[in-house]
């Protein structure tokens, strides 16, 4: 092969890449309704989020590519269409930029199968009627009345606990609570909460 043939058909691939780098010849054939969904939200972003923020339109301009010639060992720009699954995978990414931002965090409650070592829990149960505690307290063991002072499950009033009486000695935790009332319960009966 001549070297003036040679010579003719490198520039003619290098002015080729080069005019195909700047634009795509050929429009894509890419589904219509596809590409509309496409340009709508392409155009969402870049007015919300700015001109740069939603890339290449790959519509309008096709896919940028590179690839190296093995006998040159030179690398080569072009540009491709863009395929309708490349647009509908392009087009599900910007709705993601589009949508707000949800909770990054969510808290939930979830009690431990076994409490934490130091915490003290009822070893023991009253045996009493619903009444005693539903409506005091709803069963929580650090509920406080502000104007009475009544404490616990049981919301027992605080004379109970004092010396001489049928609580005195007796914690005020959980296990403490449910003797309490128990106490209370055979000294008074049921009379001694309001609900039961």
């Amino acid at each position: 092969m001549s070297r003036f043939l040679i010579a003719v058909l490198i520039s003619a691939t290098a002015f080729s890449s080069t005019q195909a780098f700047a634009q795509v010849s050929e429009r894509s054939p890419v589904d219509p309704s596809v590409q509309a969904k496409y340009l709508h939200r392409y155009h969402k972003v870049a007015a919300r989020h700015g001109h740069r923020a939603p890339g290449r339109n790959i519509v309008k301009y096709g896919i940028a590519f590179t690839w190296t010639s093995k006998n040159h060992k030179r690398s080569h720009r072009g540009v491709r269409n863009a395929t309708t699954h490349e647009v509908a995978v392009s087009a599900r990414q910007l709705m993601t930029i589009l949508k707000p931002p949800g909770p990054l965090l969510s808290r939930t409650v979830v009690p431990p199968p076994r409490p934490p070592a130091g915490v003290r829990t009822a070893s023991v149960k009253a045996n009493l009627p619903s009444c005693t505690w539903v409506p005091e307290s709803g069963g929580d063991y650090n509920a406080v009345n502000p104007s009475s002072g009544a404490y616990g499950k049981y919301q027992i009033m605080p004379s109970h606990w004092s010396p001489g009486s049928v609580c005195y000695g007796m914690g005020k935790d959980p296990a403490g609570q449910e003797r309490c009332a128990v106490a209370v319960y055979k000294s008074e009966g049921a009379g001694a909460w309001v609900n039961c």
